[in-house]
């Protein structure tokens, strides 16, 4: 649905009036494309690149957390496990 305009299910009888009118939507598509300033072409590609590095962040940090919460059970289990001194058994 465009602009609340249904569109035309295709048929054998209607096949090319669906051809033009999605013909039509491209160029509308393209024009619009045209018209939006070189500006703001380099406005739209910051943003998508900084939600991007945002992503890769949360990714990034998630998986730091796993590896501290990790590490951290491992010195937990090597205090109650009754090696000694931790930091000597960590660097085995």
């Amino acid at each position: 649905m465009l602009n609340g305009v249904e569109e035309p299910i295709p048929s054998p009888g209607n096949l090319q009036e669906v051809k033009i009118e999605k013909w039509e939507r491209s160029m509308y598509l393209m024009t619009m494309e045209c018209s939006i300033l070189e500006v703001f072409w380099g406005f739209i590609l910051r943003v998508k690149l900084q939600a991007n590095f945002l992503k890769i962040e949360q990714f990034f940090a998630k998986n730091e957390n796993v590896e501290t919460s990790n590490l951290l059970a491992k010195l937990i289990f090597m205090k109650y496990r009754g090696r000694g001194n931790i930091i000597s058994n960590n660097r085995n």
